[in-house]
């Protein structure tokens, strides 16, 4: 995650990250990270293709991360 922060400025960093998880949440996981940066991209034009694979990357290892540590 650390290379991904360094990347994006602080202001930008929460709306990509939102953004990420949104498309993530409607689009599945089972959608490729190609498709989902695409689809944040015609969401937020502003945000490039690869700074949008980056957040669905870093929302991929969020998620896997949380599944690992969940209490259920």
């Amino acid at each position: 995650m650390e290379v991904f922060l360094s990347s994006l400025t602080k202001a930008s960093l929460p709306g990509i990250l939102a953004a990420a998880l949104y498309v993530t949440l409607e689009e599945g996981r089972e959608k490729t990270v190609q498709i989902r940066a695409g689809r944040i991209n015609e969401l937020k034009p502003h945000v490039g293709l690869e700074e949008a694979r980056r957040a669905v990357e870093e929302v991929d290892a969020l998620m896997i991360d949380s599944e690992r540590y969940s209490i259920n």
